[in-house]
């Protein structure tokens, strides 16, 4: 009789490194061969990195094609199991291998979306970026690699709050008597005292 499929390919979503296997199985009198395509192009043992094949033709007709460890740009595609006796018309199973190369680097990937689920403390599409709440104040902007708040410009950080820098006063802008000083402070100003001494000349009698 004709040939008759018993297993077919099933579709898979898996991570890179990951292993694919997909099995095809099937009858018939006389009992067909089976070949593997990927994206309509025939695969043989060895024939892309990683790809084995292996197929037993005793009371059935059954193919496995493993790869071990699956990577995107190559192992991505979609997969054909073609069933011939060469008398009747061959019969096809075929499905898709899509492969998720999403690197999840603090959190678990999901591979059927294609998507990391973060741990506690982790956000972002790969799990990369803490997740933060602290809220800055004024003059502060908020930081998020270390998450910590950072004064903006014009303001510098004094007993852990950010305040506005003052300019020193020129010279000139201090009031009478009242000059600048080391740090552009104006300091009040005391004039030194001065002691006239006097020398008195004692004549001899």
């Amino acid at each position: 009789g004709p040939p008759k499929l018993t297993n077919i390919v099933k579709p898979k979503k898996l991570a890179e490194n990951d292993e694919f296997l997909a099995k095809c199985a099937a009858t018939g009198n006389p009992l067909p061969g089976i070949t593997w395509k990927k994206d309509n192009q025939t695969v043989v043992h060895n024939s892309l990195n990683g790809l084995r094949i292996r197929t037993k033709i005793k009371k059935k007709s059954s193919s496995q094609l493993r790869i071990k460890r699956v990577k995107e740009a190559i192992h991505e595609g979609t997969y054909t199991c073609v069933v011939d006796n060469h008398v009747d018309p061959p019969i096809l199973s075929s499905a898709t291998l899509d492969i998720c190369a999403l690197p999840c680097e603090n959190g678990e990937l999901n591979k059927k979306r294609c998507r990391c689920i973060c741990e506690d403390g982790w956000e972002g599409e790969s799990c990369n970026v803490r997740t933060c709440a602290l809220e800055c104040g004024v003059g502060e902007t908020f930081d998020r690699d270390s998450c910590q708040c950072q004064c903006r410009d014009g303001f510098s950080l004094e007993s852990g709050t950010c305040v506005p820098v003052t300019t020193p006063a020129p010279d000139d802008s201090c009031r009478t008597g009242i000059p600048c000083q080391n740090g552009g402070t104006c300091r009040e100003y005391k004039k030194p005292m001065v002691v006239h001494h006097i020398n008195a000349a004692v004549e001899e009698t």
